[in-house]
């Protein structure tokens, strides 16, 4: 029997579920009794002896009955699967749980979207979140894609067809490690051309441009020399002593270990802005009030 070749090396579900029957009732003649739909016990002596057939081994011993080796093997891959056969017919006949698509500007750091889901994700259980940070030209690309349901970012930021609000105006500034004696942002516009290496956002980013307006008016040239992507990637190379960073000024309970910020006091704000694709959801819409809520008492309002 072993040894013989298939031209179709594949299992026939309808003979599986007959072995699963033959091995949890312990015979031919239980099986046939106990399954639901019916099937006389010479049919599925045949379905089984075609299974061994097909793969060449003997799968249990009739009188008394006893699995083989191959038959406890096959038993111990194809049980599990049989088992949660009822769970998923449940599942299948539930209504589709709601999944909400989000996406964060990488800048503003991902600590405080614990604090905004927490209240949606306890009043709204079966809904599924999918998360996602990325750069404007990013968040751009999905946004058009129709791959997210509601954004925020940086600048004002309303596609087509959405609605958007700016939820806070915060102050930017610059960080530096918190063993720094540079006590204020000041100190760098004593000189026409900052020597410290700048480490700042990408360009397609409103906050390098708002940046550079504030330095004309004050008639200082500093460039970014090191672009980060994120928020946690700037304060990383902060961090390691290889610059300045350039970002906005973050909640006191989400900021960086190990590093503290200058306030750029006389620059513009940056808004940061909330746009979403109508209509809302209510899990949507308390996520969006929510955000609002989080945004208000917590970032510091230049505007």
């Amino acid at each position: 029997m072993p040894g013989k070749s298939s031209t179709a090396h594949c299992f026939n579900p309808h003979q599986l579920e007959l072995f699963q029957a033959v091995a949890r009732y312990r015979g031919i003649s239980a099986a046939a009794r106990n399954l639901s739909y019916g099937i006389g016990q010479p049919a599925i002596s045949n379905q089984i002896a075609a299974l061994e057939r097909q793969i060449g081994r003997k799968l249990f011993e009739r009188r008394p009955f006893r699995l083989t080796a191959h038959g406890r093997l096959l038993q111990n891959h194809t049980q599990p699967f049989f088992a949660r056969l009822p769970a998923l017919w449940q599942e299948l006949q539930a209504e589709p749980a709601e999944v909400l698509h989000l996406a964060a500007d990488s800048l503003l750091g991902e600590a405080w979207l614990s604090a905004v889901l927490a209240p949606v994700a306890k009043r709204f259980p079966a809904t599924r979140f999918e998360l996602h940070n990325g750069t404007p030209s990013q968040l751009g690309a999905w946004q058009a894609d129709r791959e997210v349901q509601l954004i925020v970012t940086t600048g004002h930021y309303r596609p087509p067809g959405w609605r958007s609000q700016i939820l806070v105006r915060p102050c930017l500034g610059l960080w530096v490690r918190a063993a720094c004696p540079i006590k204020s942002a000041g100190w760098f516009w004593q000189q026409a051309r900052p020597t410290h290496c700048l480490i700042g956002p990408p360009p397609d980013d409103p906050l390098p441009a708002v940046f550079q307006r504030g330095l004309r008016a004050l008639q200082v040239t500093w460039s970014t020399r090191l672009r980060a992507d994120s928020a946690a990637l700037m304060h990383a190379l902060v961090r390691q002593g290889l610059g300045v960073g350039l970002g906005l000024i973050l909640p006191e309970e989400v900021r960086p270990v190990g590093l503290r910020s200058l306030p750029l006091e006389h620059f513009e704000p940056v808004p940061i802005s909330a746009c979403w694709r109508p209509p809302l959801t209510p899990a949507l819409e308390l996520f969006l009030s929510t955000l609002r809520r989080i945004a208000s008492h917590r970032w510091r309002d230049k505007g």
